[in-house]
């Protein structure tokens, strides 16, 4: 959208031009005169003129003449009520500037040019923004409903003072436009890219981050080509962290910070307990690792929101069958598996098989699993090493602090009796032997 400000005072333009791309993805220019003004409107199409009555009197009328009588694509916003005769799509009044723009950008005629609500739906962890260097798009900062004031320019240096100032205020993450994920996907590919012969431990917290920061993505996008090149090299990152440290509760300590969602840490757990077992089982194989650290990132993408409901988890997780008669988030929920694996086969660049992990990754020994109840030897070898993994990550994340954990507590959750058949008995016995607890 894109918006021409003509204000009495510069300093107020900037004000409401500041303001409003806070609100929206919004191309602001502003002009210092009337004949300033009439000079851009004629240049360029804009979707909205917002300009001080004062404007629309004597002989300071001719940027306003103009857009009403020769530019009908343009929308009119008057500061202040005018004079009988003025006509305009909208009026706000300069005692509470502010509030009069976010009502503003709730009215119809707005939502009508600018195709979507004022909303700035993906977060970014300041700590990504940090590694960069500098802001990949305009950071945001979210105040309340629809309330967002932008913190940092795009091509802004964020260094360690600015981290500092950031994280000292109390506040845990920035926001981006969805317009800008596509450029800020390029900036990522390359920084996780440059760790692969530098990678350690310590790096852990930007792999966590960043698989955050493609769900989001993700969600919002679908499982486009750019975020499909920047998942697999988070994957491929995410598994040479995984072979730095084989104890899962130190990997776990150093990975995951308290504000990360639920599902980031449930797949990375996931990759971890899964390729250890695989490991035991004498799946060694760069290819085997690939396609169980892809199904744990993209097991779940088709999932029909991001605040999953735990109970639906630990339902799944023991085995219990959901059955006709539910309401509609549940249905969508029954069939995210077959969901999800279709869209992985639109991929080529997808390991051969992943999908079939994707797709029984809710099944269960007993048959009493989902979406297509399936027996245990029905369910393929990785696929089992999978659900296991998925039953562990589970019940290890509802087990709250990692340095509480236990074997024989988790054993004894999960219930040794009901993993003693098909693919699943091999898969036991290899996660008994795994350390992933000292």
């Amino acid at each position: 959208m894109k918006i021409l400000i003509l204000e009495q005072t510069i300093e107020l333009s900037e004000l409401i031009g500041l303001y409003l791309s806070s609100l929206n993805s919004c191309e602001i220019v502003t002009a210092t005169s009337d004949e300033d003004a009439l000079a851009k409107l004629k240049q360029s199409g804009f979707q909205v003129f917002i300009l001080n009555q004062k404007f629309t009197t004597d002989s300071l009328k001719s940027a306003y003449d103009y857009a009403r009588d020769k530019s009908p694509e343009t929308q009119i916003v008057l500061i202040g009520e005018g004079e009988a005769g003025v006509k305009a799509n909208y009026v706000i009044q300069s005692s509470n500037l502010v509030h009069e723009i976010k009502s503003m950008v709730k009215a119809p005629f707005w939502r009508s040019i600018s195709g979507k609500p004022a909303d700035l739906p993906l977060p970014l962890s300041p700590y990504l923004v940090f590694r960069l260097g500098v802001c990949p798009a305009d950071l945001f900062l979210k105040l309340g409903e629809n309330n967002w004031v932008k913190l940092f320019h795009k091509g802004s240096p964020f260094g360690e003072e600015e981290k500092r100032k950031f994280e000292a205020k109390g506040l845990k993450e920035f926001y981006i436009l969805t317009d800008d994920v596509k450029q800020a996907m390029g900036h990522f590919e390359d920084l996780l890219s440059a760790l692969k012969a530098t990678s350690t431990i310590e790096d852990a917290p930007l792999i966590a981050d960043s698989n955050e920061f493609i769900w989001h993505a993700m969600k919002e996008h679908g499982f486009r080509e750019e975020i499909n090149r920047v998942a697999q090299e988070a994957i491929r990152q995410s598994l040479a962290l995984v072979r730095k440290e084989p104890e899962v509760k130190k990997f776990i300590e150093k990975i995951f910070r308290p504000e990360h969602a639920w599902m980031v840490r449930h797949n990375l757990i996931i990759t971890h307990v899964a390729c250890a077992i695989a490991s035991e089982l004498g799946w060694i194989s760069e290819q085997t690792f690939i396609k169980i650290a892809t199904a744990s990132m993209l097991h779940d993408m088709a999932l029909p929101r991001l605040d999953q409901d735990e109970e639906i988890w630990m339902m799944s997780v023991q085995g219990e069958r959901m059955r006709e008669g539910l309401d509609k988030e549940m249905k969508d929920f029954l069939q995210h598996p077959i969901e999800g694996a279709q869209q992985i086969r639109r991929h080529k660049s997808i390991p051969p098989d992943t999908d079939k992990i994707i797709l029984e990754h809710h099944e269960m020994p007993d048959g009493t699993g989902f979406p297509r109840a399936l027996s245990a030897s029905q369910i393929s070898p990785l696929g089992a090493v999978f659900i296991l993994s998925h039953a562990i990550a589970t019940i290890l994340i509802h087990e709250g602090d990692p340095a509480k954990w236990k074997m024989s507590t988790l054993k004894q959750k999960l219930v040794e009796e009901r993993w003693q058949v098909g693919h699943f008995k091999k898969a036991w016995q290899a996660f008994e032997k795994t350390e992933l607890f000292p």
